[in-house]
């Protein structure tokens, strides 16, 4: 803020006096353009702010206070003077409908909220190519966040929320009480064939999806779906193995029940040894040979079905992400599982899948073609337990039970604009001061939320808190708050912009990550990391940061930020990037890129993304190859042909 604000008081309508702050009014100026226009110019709204505040410096340098009346008439004097007449006589109407409001409703909560009714008007208004169904569920957000804002959000999270510094993601479902994004533990033990198994997930996801407002994940997908593919393949051999000894009329001198009694206990598919003793001549042995290939065709045909089947249901039906994470541990019916997963996966489906890498040259061979048109993401590691969001966030610590990815949620999300902080700060104390501040708002708005999601039973919701599908969830009684199950979940403080933050921390002019940078990153990371640790043994609940890639928040940080510090370079652009991109486009050389990739991911949850130029197999290999080298966690490829 300008120096010659700094003893400026703000002497609002009901007589409160508070400090002058100048983002308020460029927040108020983009409003009046985003009227206007559906994508405005933040250089208009920025030279209408420098000429705001011009104009307050002039008139007021030699007085204390300025009140919101006067603000905003200069705010509409400077449009005009500007030439954005259209944005200025859409600011007049707004404050004269804002002034009727104040009239109609005394409290403060209850004017805000008649903001809702408008939104809702205009969605109405606009929703030509939208279904009744569609537009109440829009309705029903809009209602959802304004009357969070008004009613059920401190006043403080609301300003930082309004002033850019942070952002609650899902904000439109707060008041529904429902959690982020779950990793489903789908065992279903009682279903013992993959039809049946198929159907219930196909069930169970559909609702699920309305459970909560983000993705949900199905992990060890393949390791369980093992064992219903074991139970079909002992059934469809022993139908296919009597069907032909009876055609040939040998039925009659093999014995059922020995046959049966062998078969059952298998736990392999690919020994093919299993009936030895049985198989007393050549003619024997052809028709074991002849019902196996059947048996395995019929069931790699069982196994695609279903998989088109559920990938169709997900990609018509479903409007959020589904992850599908595959163990790929290098067994014959895991492999089977991957293959026909593959061949039944489309392009560009909304499948989202996550798969354990090993060195199998065929699985890889599919794996290099399916990602030119998949979103495929790769993990490394042995340990099964422990799975990622598309987004890159896994959820494993916990200071309340078991350490396990299986049947854990993120509860919720509040994000922060490190750029922001690093605008305002530009000594690394200072920051990293205001920073722990910004946390703790963060933290308080994540708590409020916890509130209103840990007053919810678990009849509230379809199936989330049935089926043993979260961790912990078979211990809860009909009618009992979801609360203890939601103390597993996790609850993460977001950031964005940390790299442009740095570079306004180090005065950088090139924009070029070094090495010099990445310590300051490591630094503000672990600072980051240190508060999660004191927020999580004081709270006994889960804490953890997490980089964040929602656009949406994104966007509406650096909107905010350039309305208001429009000349700094750092910010001149579209979109403050992720880390990984910045360490791709450095000068450093490629294994060094790779070890501060590793390194970042083992102090945040973050996806790693590479870019693999001129694209063939034997490179996709090599890259693989350095990636698991480099203890990189969680990568997505693309190719850049």
């Amino acid at each position: 803020m300008k120096e010659e604000f700094k003893d400026l008081v703000v002497v609002k309508r009901t007589g409160q006096r508070v400090a002058f702050n100048g983002t308020k009014i460029a927040i108020a100026i983009g409003k009046g353009f985003g009227s206007v226009y559906e994508d405005p110019n933040v250089k208009d709204v920025n030279k209408v702010y420098e000429l705001v505040l011009k104009t307050i410096a002039e008139n007021y340098k030699t007085r204390k206070t300025i009140n919101v009346e006067d603000i905003q008439n200069i705010i509409e004097e400077s449009l005009k003077k500007a030439g954005y007449i259209n944005v200025y006589n859409s600011f007049s109407d707004y404050r004269l409908r804002r002034a009727k409001s104040r009239d109609v409703f005394g409290i403060r909560p209850q004017h805000k909220f008649v903001k809702a009714m408008e939104k809702v008007g205009y969605l109405a208004n606009e929703a030509n190519d939208q279904k009744p169904n569609e537009l109440i569920s829009n309705f029903a957000e809009v209602i959802s966040k304004e009357f969070a804002t008004a009613y059920l959000i401190e006043g403080k999270v609301e300003k930082g929320i309004e002033e850019g510094i942070i952002a609650i993601n899902g904000l439109d479902n707060y008041t529904f009480g429902t959690p982020c994004s779950s990793n489903l533990n789908v065992d279903f033990e009682d279903l013992k064939t993959v039809q049946s198994f198929m159907t219930e997930i196909i069930h169970t996801i559909i609702l699920v999806e309305s459970d909560q407002y983000q993705e949900q994940t199905l992990m060890n997908f393949d390791r369980i779906l093992s064992t219903r593919v074991l139970n079909d393949f002992k059934d469809i051999f022993l139908k296919e193995f009597w069907n032909n000894l009876s055609i040939n009329g040998l039925d009659i001198y093999i014995d059922r029940n020995k046959v049966e009694e062998l078969v059952k206990p298998l736990t392999n598919i690919e020994d093919k040894d299993f009936l030895n003793t049985e198989l007393k001549n050549g003619v024997l042995k052809n028709i074991f040979e002849i019902t196996y290939n059947q048996t395995i065709k019929k069931l790699n045909r069982l196994i695609k079905d279903n998989f088109e089947r559920l990938f169709d249901i997900i990609d018509t039906i479903l409007k959020k992400n589904i992850v599908i994470c595959l163990d790929n541990d290098d067994s014959f019916i895991s492999k089977m599982i991957i293959i026909n997963y593959f061949k039944a996966l489309k392009p560009k489906s909304k499948v989202i899948t996550n798969i354990y890498i090993n060195n199998d040259e065929e699985i890889n061979k599919v794996l290099f073609e399916k990602t030119k048109s998949n979103k495929i993401h790769f993990v490394f590691g042995k340990n099964h337990d422990v799975n990622y969001f598309s987004n890159g966030i896994c959820v494993f610590n916990n200071i309340n039970g078991t350490e396990t990815s299986r049947g854990r949620t993120i509860n919720s999300i509040s994000t922060i604009n490190l750029a922001r902080l690093a605008l305002k700060n530009t000594c690394i104390n200072d920051f990293l001061k205001e920073l722990d501040n910004v946390m703790e708002l963060a933290k308080n708005a994540l708590m409020q939320r916890f509130e209103v999601q840990s007053g919810k039973i678990k009849e509230n919701y379809n199936v989330l808190f049935n089926k043993g599908l979260l961790y912990d969830s078979e211990k809860l009684d009909d009618g009992q708050k979801v609360r203890k199950i939601l103390r597993n979940g996790a609850f993460v403080i977001g950031f964005v912009g940390l790299v442009e933050a740095v570079f306004l921390l180090n005065k950088k002019a090139d924009n070029k990550l070094n090495n010099e940078d990445f310590e300051m990153l490591t630094k503000v990371i672990k600072a980051m990391n240190k508060k999660c640790e004191a927020l999580s043994n004081d709270l006994k609940l889960n804490f953890m940061i997490a980089e964040i890639y929602d656009q949406s928040i994104i966007n509406s940080f650096i909107r905010i930020d350039k309305s208001v510090f429009g000349s700094e370079k750092t910010i001149n652009k579209s979109c403050y990037e992720p880390v990984s991109k910045f360490i791709n486009q450095s000068k450093l050389g490629f294994d060094t890129q790779l070890t501060l990739q590793a390194k970042y991911q083992s102090l945040t949850s973050a996806i790693c993304t590479i870019n693999l130029k001129n694209a063939e197999f034997k490179k996709f290999t090599k890259l693989l190859s350095d990636l698991e080298a480099s203890k990189i966690k969680y990568v997505e490829v693309n190719y850049d042909n």
